[in-house]
């Protein structure tokens, strides 16, 4: 993983490199203090770092044991939330074959228990690989079902067990294909869109969009230069 200087552009060097406890790093996050949480997607944990330092404070592997870790987010108050694959030989078991979300305490590590688990054939996650969560603490993961229908289900706030996502934004009209998915202020939602046949983009939805809702802003085209997005972050 590396780190750039505020305002970095073109052929710089990166201020660190880090490496350490890192195993095919898949998702990242910072905590309001700049710490920074690395999913290790074959690790099946997440790694922790000081801010500017950058030196591993803590792993979470969990109890039960993560598995495929796909995304990681950190709310206002430092709840970590990953959502792992179901993937063969994976440790996590959702009981549906879809993956499974983990919420955890601030501060966790080690074999730290959830305090919350989304999982089971209710909540019609199949292929989950991105995450974020707004300030309601309301959770939005990207479902990517491919080849199937590509959506963005949304869990209340406490959301624990099989349960039924609060809405679930999906349909020809969402022009969904994505993997990556950031929230602003507001609560809008962006996905980075990487379809197999059409243009890649970046596409814009209203934070309360559900069922087959058009984007109200994209980007995308040939001078963009997005091939295959599958991560965003919006500031």
């Amino acid at each position: 993983m590396f780190v750039y200087a505020a305002g970095a552009n073109g052929d710089v060097k990166p201020i660190a490199t880090i490496s350490d406890g890192l195993n095919y790093p898949y998702g990242i996050a910072l905590d309001s203090d700049g710490n920074v949480y690395v999913g290790n997607y074959e690790g099946g944990n997440v790694t922790v770092y000081a801010t500017r330092t950058y030196k591993p404070i803590r792993t979470i592997q969990g109890k039960p044991s993560l598995g495929y870790v796909c995304g990681v987010a950190v709310d206002g108050a430092g709840r970590l939330y990953v959502v792992t694959a179901a993937c063969e030989g994976s440790g996590a078991d959702s009981g549906s074959g879809g993956g499974l979300v983990y919420v955890y305490a601030a501060g966790a590590q080690g074999n730290a228990v959830p305090i919350q688990t989304i999982g089971g054939s209710k909540t019609g996650l199949t292929s989950p690989i991105g995450i974020a969560v707004n300030g309601r603490r309301q959770i939005y993961v990207t479902n990517w079902a491919f080849p199937g229908n590509p959506a963005v289900l949304v869990y209340a706030t406490g959301a624990n067990g099989d349960v039924k996502p609060i809405r679930n934004l999906g349909g020809p009209n969402t022009q969904l294909a994505g993997t990556g998915i950031a929230l602003d202020s507001p609560g809008d939602i962006f996905i980075a869109n990487q379809p197999p046949s059409e243009n890649a983009s970046i596409a814009v939805y209203r934070g309360r969009a559900n069922g087959d809702a058009a984007p109200i802003g994209e980007i995308t085209g040939d001078a963009t230069g997005l091939e295959e997005p599958s991560a965003i972050a919006v500031r």
